[in-house]
């Protein structure tokens, strides 16, 4: 693999926020025990499945999709950041030619409505965002398995 996955660190970090050992989380998440280590060394990215399940045991997806700032930039006015969000996401959902289900479209417009609000990013700032592009990545993979599954 060329690159690492830049959410190793994050998984770490949340696992251990929530108490967890690695063979704990692999046990909760349904993965295997070398799945979990693979995603924290970062020689594998995390499947949506995986990030799923460990939401729904208390992890952030924000902490696990976004990474930490140190400077918290003067924010654009709400309004602004709804229409960014959503112009955001309208063109994810035209670039894969599907509707995202309801509740990954609800987790990806608060997480992305964050990094908006976080560092004053504004349409342009947010399509060339290494954040952003990684959660469409994820989401992108997850709507063509979801589509599949269904």
């Amino acid at each position: 693999m060329n690159e690492h996955s830049p959410y190793g660190s994050r998984i770490k970090r949340e696992r251990e926020r929530l108490g967890l050992t690695q063979k704990q989380l692999a046990t909760l998440t349904g993965m295997s025990l070398p799945s979990v280590v693979n995603y924290e060394s970062g020689r594998r990215v995390p499947s949506l499945s995986f990030v799923d399940f460990f939401c729904e045991a208390g992890a952030s997806m924000s902490a696990l999709l976004v990474r930490a700032r140190s400077a918290v930039l003067p924010r654009p006015e709400a309004s602004e950041r709804v229409e960014i969000v959503k112009g955001f996401l309208d063109e994810v959902e035209r670039s894969i030619e599907r509707r995202l289900p309801n509740g990954m479209w609800a987790e990806l417009f608060g997480t992305l409505y964050r990094l908006v609000s976080q560092h004053n990013l504004d349409a342009d700032q947010l399509r060339g965002n290494d954040d952003a592009q990684d959660m469409v990545r994820l989401v992108t993979r997850a709507a063509l398995t979801y589509d599949n599954d269904a």
